[in-house]
């Protein structure tokens, strides 16, 4: 079982073969067979169906795989063996009719002294055809002659041929008592095995006998290795009885052929999301009668990836593209209100529950530090009740704290400790802030940029350079059978990584450098700030063609948890050394950020 999805994912195709053991039974006829389809995710919690995923059309296509190749088939019928042996033929050829149609499978009839011309087994000859001619005798080896002469005159409706097949039904009776039945029997039989020399040569011709033995006549042992020989020689099949199962299989096998007998249309409903986990696709074919199981077939399906989902019917691009705009700002707000108004406001609280208290006499020791008995900024005595600051060694009072400020008079280069900025007059002021609020703003700037971009464009460089790699670890080719299946098993999920570890870190790293490189001239100042994210984006291009190449090289076509996380921390690693070189920003610091 294979398939494929239309280009718009809306269909899925499955292409099945008819197992041996159901060559008795039509698939697509709903009066004998039913077919139940089932669609699911196999995910830790179990399975969750995709339940408007349904059967749209079920059809047999093996013969118009046959029309398109220009393979022909001719059947030799003997009609002077029991009626009995001519109703198997009757029924073996409409087998065949299964996977080749009218016009490209015809009929020849075994009569007495003779054979009938060449004729399309069309609904008419089937209907009237298959009767027993029981007046004289056959002349076998003359009439495979003649049909040898037929399949390879250049005149006929066999010329054009790429793919012939030759199939004869008889009985192998070419004696009457110890007397041969053709009177040029032995000549015959020497310019037959001439023929079948030269037909050898034909590459594209095959013959196949059917050996219908019954009592009323003796199947002569030469006349059996003779057609033996024959389909050896012709790269055919010789069998006991009719069996077309295998004699399908050597004749796709002979020709390197791979033809299924039906195709299944599923459609999925708008707004199914396929993101490159497998999906388990169930056909049951059950007994139309009692609901008997007859054969069941699994296969996993899989499309898209995390990071591109596909999404049937899904939004344009570009109102998605919108939509993520409108979500980024409104998270940049929440942001901004966290960072500028709720955590400032609670760190003032923190530091006036923590540092500010009342003055309440000599030899006054608070949060380990002793109080002088004077003002370090104004000078004069603190009174009894005074509301004093004690950030750091130099205790002042609360409003000269405030008129400095908000530090101490050493604040600097003398002092480390006696600092904290909190405008309640004003709560916008950005000194306000939390520090990491412009980076966050920017992290989440660089991350809708990176996403935008990788929307827009999803096909890289990078998915031709794994191509290459996956032919060269696997030693195939794309014209190889299964090879665009294999091949998507495996990219689905990280085909298109490098281009998106590409746009992050060449846009995360532009917009940090704005704040981490100090130049005077403002063109040297966006050179750097260019430089720096272009090294980072091909630092993190390369950091997911690498994992995508271990997941090659170790044989893994489902996303693995480790695998999947590694190239995050190396690119942020990139990033941040991209980020501090050479600047007053300290790499251990940004790389906590950016962990």
């Amino acid at each position: 079982m294979s398939y494929n999805f239309t280009q718009d994912y809306k269909y899925i195709d499955v292409y099945i073969q008819q197992t041996e053991d159901l060559v008795t039974f039509v698939l697509n006829d709903t009066g004998r067979v039913k077919l139940d389809v089932s669609l699911g995710l196999q995910s830790f919690f179990g399975r969750e169906n995709f339940k408007d995923t349904k059967l749209l059309s079920f059809e047999q296509i093996g013969s118009e795989y046959v029309d398109s190749l220009n393979m022909k088939m001719l059947v030799l019928a003997d009609l002077t063996v029991p009626q009995d042996i001519i109703d198997k033929e009757y029924y073996a050829i409409r087998e065949i009719r299964n996977l080749y149609t009218n016009k490209n499978l015809y009929v020849s009839f075994i009569t007495p002294h003779g054979i009938t011309n060449s004729l399309p087994a069309d609904d008419y000859l089937m209907g009237y055809s298959f009767t027993r001619k029981e007046l004289g005798d056959k002349y076998l080896y003359r009439s495979i002659s003649h049909l040898l002469d037929e399949f390879t005159d250049t005149i006929n409706v066999f010329s054009s041929s790429k793919f012939g097949a030759l199939l004869i039904m008889s009985d192998a009776n070419v004696y009457n008592a110890d007397t041969p039945i053709d009177p040029e029997n032995y000549e015959i039989q020497e310019e037959l095995i001439e023929q079948v020399n030269n037909l050898s040569k034909n590459k594209n011709i095959s013959i196949f006998y059917a050996n219908y033995a019954h009592s009323e006549a003796v199947s002569d042992p030469a006349a059996i290795n003779l057609m033996k020989l024959i389909c050896k020689k012709t790269n055919g099949v010789y069998s006991d009885g009719f069996d077309w199962p295998t004699m399908k299989r050597q004749i796709l096998s002979r020709f390197n052929l791979n033809i299924p007998d039906y195709k299944i249309r599923l459609v999925n409903a708008d707004g199914t999301v396929f993101k490159g986990t497998d999906n388990l696709l169930e056909l049951k074919f059950l007994n139309a009668k009692n609901d008997t199981l007859l054969v069941e077939a699994k296969k996993n399906i899989r499309a898209g990836s995390v990071f591109n989902p596909i999404i049937v019917n899904g939004r344009n691009p570009h109102v998605i593209i919108l939509q993520g705009i409108v979500v980024v700002l409104l998270l940049i707000m929440i942001i901004y209100v966290i960072f500028q108004y709720i955590i400032p406001y609670i760190k003032y609280r923190l530091f006036m529950k923590k540092y500010i208290t009342q003055y309440t006499g000599n030899q006054m020791i608070f949060n380990e530090h002793p109080v002088e008995e004077t003002c370090y900024y104004c000078k004069a005595p603190f009174e009894k009740g005074d509301e004093i600051v004690v950030k750091c060694q130099h205790v002042m009072h609360k409003e000269c704290w405030e008129e400095n400020g908000q530090h101490c008079p050493e604040y600097g280069r003398h002092c480390k400790d006696g600092s904290h900025y909190y405008n309640k007059e004003f709560l916008a002021d950005p000194r306000n802030a939390s520090f990491y609020l412009k980076w966050i703003v920017l992290s989440l700037i660089a991350g809708l940029v990176a996403w935008i971009i990788f929307t827009l464009h999803v096909r890289s460089f990078a998915a031709s350079i794994l191509e290459e790699f996956f032919q060269y670890m696997y030693n195939i080719e794309p014209t190889d059978d299964g090879y665009q299946q294999k091949l998507t098993d495996f990219s689905s999920n990280f085909r298109q990584l490098p281009s998106f570890g590409l746009c992050i870190s060449f846009a995360t790293t532009f917009l940090f450098s704005l704040l981490s490189v100090f130049r005077r001239k403002r063109a040297y100042f966006y050179t750097e700030c260019f430089i720096r994210a272009l090294v980072a984006g091909i630092g993190g291009w390369l950091a997911f063609i690498f994992v995508a190449m271990l997941y090659i090289s170790l044989d893994i076509n489902e996303q693995s948890f480790l695998l999947s996380w590694l190239p995050w921390p190396m690119m942020g690693c990139i990033i941040a050394v991209c980020v501090t070189w050479h600047t007053r920003i300290k790499f251990r610091r940004y790389w906590i950020w950016v962990s």
